[in-house]
């Protein structure tokens, strides 16, 4: 990862059950390596990012084992690893553990926005991440409000997201394991809505069927 930064975050959240495969659906395999590692490596290998934050829960020795092994200079890299307490509140806390980590980091004066990634969505394509960061800084230089950048494909709304800072106190005030997603539905003009031609920004793996459906590409 460059030195070079654009005030820009990665913020991966890794902290949920996965009730319906059976619990610790971030340390499936696929392509001999965890879905975490898929995501984590993914997110390392993009420019210009000032750190990559991870949010564990469920499981979260393990996990932090898991990407220990995976990243063994973790310590001497832009990994963190933070365990959210309160994973089982859902994905909001896990949000906001994730953020309130990067706020006390000592890049917290540079940070401007957060690329929010899931761990469990290993088929998002590394240009597509790229043009979300780039698609929010020319938003964000257009518009001083601009608040958030969602990919979207054929229409459906999908993940990652970037969020800027300025929104970061409404981040505080949602519950629930819906995440962010019904805030940014109220921010008419200051989010943008950028189609991608990335399929993977909807393939979450929430069911035996979509892993099932996840080792077909191997």
């Amino acid at each position: 990862m460059p030195q070079t930064h654009t005030g820009s975050a990665g913020l991966v959240l890794a902290a949920g059950v996965g009730t319906r495969l059976g619990g610790g659906k971030s340390l499936l395999p696929w392509q001999d390596s965890p879905l975490i590692v898929h995501v984590v490596e993914k997110t390392l290998r993009m420019p210009n990012l000032l750190s990559v934050t991870v949010v564990l829960g469920h499981q979260a020795e393990k996990l932090q084992r898991c990407l220990e092994t995976a990243f063994p200079a973790v310590s001497a890299s832009p990994l963190r690893i933070v365990h959210n307490l309160r994973w089982e509140e859902g994905l909001s806390a896990s949000l906001q553990c994730g953020i309130n980590a990067l706020l006390d980091s000592s890049e917290a004066a540079c940070l401007r926005n957060i690329l929010v990634l899931l761990g469990d969505l290993p088929l998002v394509r590394e240009d597509t991440l790229a043009l979300l960061c780039e698609s929010h800084h020319r938003a964000c230089a257009g518009n001083p409000q601009h608040a958030a950048t969602i990919p979207t494909y054929l229409g459906k709304r999908g993940n990652p997201v970037v969020l800027s800072r300025l929104i970061f106190p409404l981040l505080f005030t949602i519950k629930g394991d819906t995440g962010a997603r019904s805030l940014l539905a109220t921010l008419a003009e200051n989010a943008l809505f950028l189609p991608v031609d990335d399929q993977g920004i909807l393939l979450d793996i929430d069911s035996p069927e979509d892993y099932a459906a996840l080792l077909v590409n191997l």
